[in-house]
């Protein structure tokens, strides 16, 4: 029998390195995946061209040359997704500074899809390409996850999803708006109105590659700030939902309070891609009162996907946290020059400018002030998060990373840190593997290639050294990713390698 032992060494060199072999087998492990209803101790899983051939709790007798790997101790466990990216975008830095720095650019760009696996995230779903060139150099990277999108995101005309951009023009750079017959949308320009209804639009999404529609419900964050944008009316959103259904594409609606997300209620969206920052008149509520009880049990009841993305408003309240550019984990997915700026005087500018976003009585918080006023909307996100779990929800793990201009929307790490935020909220270990899994994979249509460890499936894996259903502080003891079946040494993907 032809068999090629590895070591851990081995495996640091394969990392930049084709594969040596198409066959890998992995030996005597414990198998947790979310489609078993218990672990599968002392299993053999097979992997060929990429794919898993064989899951056995017997030995599997191969005769082929074979790369092993011993996975006594070890936890198999399918690769995580994360479904709510934007690739494009780089943690605090406007164009201004993109172009002042961009060896910082460059190197951010190069090492963030090894960042990503480096927590163990196969899969990325990019909710709105912004850049379709930095998109593609992700994905020519030697390492990097599989990444799905929706395309450009649709949004109606003159919408929240391109209110900071110039009235004259912002129709015509987002060529494939939506216009809203329902409220007679006033245009500025003159446009084929046939070119942008529910059914053309989203076909173009469709044929651009697209595998899901991103659009919005925003009344202003919660009604805290005017509204200078058209909001959507529920038929146009619900013929939105029809088409797409049509082509086999879940609707995805940006919500992020009760009012926007009563709205994604009544237009029978699939996934509502915000958790529940804003909660209206209960805004000074200190528990999650009954009438929005009624909203989170209808949405659970109904089985709509549902991303508390709790890392945007952490990614803002650590603004305001004075350790937190010390965490040591920031070295392994960020680049060193990277995050020395970030402590330089002009890498803090977004953290002096972030209070110009509040009413002004606001602005002469201090930084405790307003780590705390943060915090307040942050509890109102675990609350709901915990009742959703409670209710048995669809639940989905998403980051929204990288989320506005706060440095800390570091890649991979913000979903770890999101893993133990659910964690401490109340929700359990095998709720939390499940929505970074299978419900991922189900609710964009992904389940028959990824998801689960099943024959027939992308080897888009993690062997841990820790039990995940039994310590969330697994998700940081991953010794091997498994990318396409190429097994790689998690250090290997380290930025500070």
């Amino acid at each position: 029998m032809n068999v090629i032992k590895i070591s851990a060494f081995l495996l640091l060199f394969l990392s930049a390195q084709p594969a040596i072999s198409e066959t890998l087998l992995i030996e005597d492990v414990t198998v947790i995946s979310p489609e078993r209803e218990t672990p599968l101790f002392k299993a053999y899983v097979l992997i060929k061209d990429g794919m898993i051939a064989e899951v056995s709790s017997k030995k599997i007798d191969i005769r082929a040359p074979v790369v092993r790997l011993d996975g006594r101790g070890r936890y198999l466990i399918p690769g995580l997704i994360d479904s709510h990216v934007h690739l494009a975008k780089v943690p605090s830095m406007t164009g201004r500074h993109k172009k002042q720095h961009p060896d910082l650019v460059a190197s951010y760009l190069q090492q963030q899809p090894r960042s990503y696996l480096y927590f163990g995230y196969t899969s990325l779903i990019d909710l709105n390409v912004f850049s379709p060139k930095v998109l593609s150099e992700f994905t020519q990277q030697p390492l990097h996850p599989d990444v799905y999108t929706c395309s450009k995101h649709l949004d109606i005309a003159n919408g929240h999803g391109m209110f900071e951009e110039d009235p004259k023009t912002r129709l015509y750079d987002n060529a494939n708006f939506l216009y809203d017959h329902y409220q007679q949308q006033t245009l500025n320009g003159d446009f084929d109105l046939k070119k942008h209804t529910p059914k053309a639009t989203v076909k173009y999404i469709k044929e651009s590659g697209g595998i899901c529609v991103k659009t919005y419900y925003e009344n202003g964050y919660g009604g805290s700030e005017f509204a200078d944008y058209d909001i959507p009316t529920p038929q146009i959103i619900r013929d939105v939902v029809s088409e797409a259904r049509k082509l086999n594409m879940p609707t995805l609606l940006h919500a992020n309070s009760w009012e926007s997300q009563r709205f994604a209620l009544l237009t029978d969206v699939d996934i509502i891609a915000h958790g529940m920052f804003h909660w209206g008149e209960y805004r000074h509520a200190s528990e999650v009162p009954p009438a929005i009880h009624v909203t989170l049990k209808a949405i659970a009841d109904r089985g709509i996907g549902y991303q508390p993305t709790l890392h945007v408003l952490d990614s803002q309240r650590s603004m305001f946290d004075p350790a937190y550019l010390n965490n040591p984990l920031l070295e392994r997915v960020l680049p060193k020059p990277l995050l020395d700026w970030y402590q330089s005087e002009d890498g803090q500018w977004f953290h002096k400018r972030i209070r110009q976003y509040f009413p002004r009585h606001l602005h002469a918080l201090d930084d405790e002030g307003m780590y705390q006023l943060f915090n307040k909307y942050y509890r109102h996100n675990i609350q709901v998060l915990k009742a959703l779990a409670d209710y048995d929800a669809n639940l989905l793990f998403a980051t929204d990373t990288i989320i506005g201009q706060s440095y800390a929307n570091a890649p991979g790490l913000s979903g770890y840190t999101d893993m133990q935020a659910w964690y401490k909220a109340g929700v359990s270990l095998k709720k939390i593997l499940e929505a970074a899994t299978i419900n991922n994979a189900k609710a964009f249509h992904l389940d028959n290639s990824v998801g689960s460890i099943e024959v027939g499936k992308k080897a888009n894996l993690l062997l841990l050294t820790k039990d995940p259903l039994k310590t969330v502080e697994a998700y940081n003891s991953i010794e091997r990713v498994l990318i396409n079946g190429k097994a790689v040494a998690r250090e290997a993907l380290a930025a500070s390698n």
